[in-house]
């Protein structure tokens, strides 16, 4: 009895293992692959984010704030300043016309308008061709208001850790043509972070030396430091700056020719800049570009007394736009 019942068992059992093993069908290779043993990594999921990006159906994503500025192949600079004097390389430009005695006859105070504009092409690590164009009007000035017209030229090129400009200048004086004259050009600025190991640099020492060919045959040579502070929390940068100049048969300064004695130390400047964002201010993006106010305060001082400088207390007020 005891043998019947358990063949019957053993028989019964066996029935239910064929019934279960022809209800479930026999694993894939893919479900294998997808069993955790098989593969411990989770799916992969993937976005739809990118298919719709890509539809021909999707409009633009706005640049975000901070994003989009110029970074394209052409870049603009445009300034615009009111300075109580115009000093350029020592000399105050602000006068009228020259007397026998060889001395200017100053005119009353008039602020003078400056305006310059430069157009850069971005070349990558490359040279960096310019070009611009500076004016200065002076309503006192009897002969042309137009004092000065200087078209510029040039490239900028950086390789770590100096900074090297070349180019030229065309002064053009309206109604003195007889004056006018060129030059060209070139400065060495170092960036001496390099030395300090700091990221930015502490008094970027340059050399700027300028060759007229046209009507001085002579050279105007400056070293200078410069210092820039930017307080970012309130969208201000100031930079400090020293030079001193020597002229070697530099007889030209302006519409004054010095017959006597052009070679020495000419003068120096001592002054302080400031550039304040106004995109800052009313916190607007960079990418329509870069809207500042500017300021500055500078002595300039007469080294050798043979030679044409002056000593004077100017600055100015204006407005920059760079894009």
């Amino acid at each position: 009895m005891k043998a019947r019942t358990f063949w019957a068992a053993l028989c019964l059992t066996a029935f239910c293992a064929s019934l279960a093993r022809a209800d479930i069908p026999p694993a894939s290779a893919a479900d294998l692959s997808l069993s955790p043993q098989a593969n411990p990594s989770p799916p992969v999921l993937l976005s739809t984010q990118s298919t719709e990006d890509q539809g021909v159906y999707t409009l633009p994503q706005s640049a975000q704030p901070g994003e989009g500025i110029n970074q394209g192949g052409a870049n603009v600079e445009l300034d615009a300043d009111y300075f109580n004097h115009y000093i350029y390389r020592g000399v105050d430009h602000s006068i009228g016309t020259q007397s026998p005695g060889g001395l200017f006859n100053t005119r009353a105070s008039t602020l003078n308008l400056e305006i310059y504009t430069k157009l850069e092409f971005n070349l990558g690590s490359l040279p960096h061709p310019f070009v611009g164009l500076f004016s200065d009007v002076y309503d006192a000035d009897p002969t042309s208001r137009f004092q000065e017209i200087r078209p510029i030229y040039g490239a900028i090129w950086t390789i770590k850790p100096f900074t090297i400009e070349g180019g030229g200048n065309t002064y053009i004086y309206p109604d003195r043509r007889d004056l006018n004259t060129a030059e060209v050009y070139g400065k060495f600025t170092f960036d001496d972070a390099f030395l300090y190991r700091s990221d930015k640099p502490l008094l970027s020492p340059y050399m700027l030396g300028a060759y007229d060919y046209d009507k001085n045959n002579g050279w105007y040579l400056e070293w200078g430091v410069t210092h820039d502070l930017v307080l970012e929390d309130l969208g201000l940068t100031l930079t400090f700056q020293a030079d001193m100049a020597y002229i070697i048969g530099y007889q030209q300064q302006f519409v004054f020719i010095n017959e006597t004695h052009d070679t020495g130390f000419q003068h120096y400047d001592v002054g302080l800049k400031a550039l304040y964002s106004l995109n800052h201010l009313f916190q607007f993006s960079d990418r329509y570009g870069e809207f500042n106010l500017r300021g500055s305060f500078w002595y300039t001082g007469s080294i050798n007394g043979d030679l044409t400088a002056d000593n004077v207390i100017w600055g100015g007020v204006g407005i920059g736009f760079s894009y």
